[in-house]
């Protein structure tokens, strides 16, 4: 687990300080730590096309509690993953 927390904030490139209320559209996508075996979630900002976050994990409620701690979100894009359909659905029920 070490590792891919320590592999996770190396890879970071987002602003020190988001503003949880100025995000308005976000994309949730997956990528590997080690393929087959360990899986993070990436949050990018689509309108500034900036990473916002980067999880070590894809599981539904990490993925939900991420989701809620932003407010305003109007959009959120995602690939067919029923993971990230049912965090979506589950932090914001009403968004696109």
């Amino acid at each position: 687990m070490y590792v891919k927390a320590a592999y996770v904030s190396c890879l970071k490139k987002m602003p020190s300080i988001v503003d949880n209320f100025s995000v308005k559209r976000v994309c949730v996508d997956d990528f590997a730590l080690r393929k087959r075996f360990s899986y993070g979630t990436v949050m990018v900002d689509l309108d500034t096309h900036r990473i916002i976050d980067l999880i070590p994990s894809r599981d539904t409620d990490d993925v939900k509690e991420w989701l809620k701690r932003f407010t305003h979100i109007e959009v959120i894009s995602r690939d067919g993953a029923q993971i990230y359909a049912h965090a979506a659905q589950k932090a914001h029920p009403y968004v696109v």
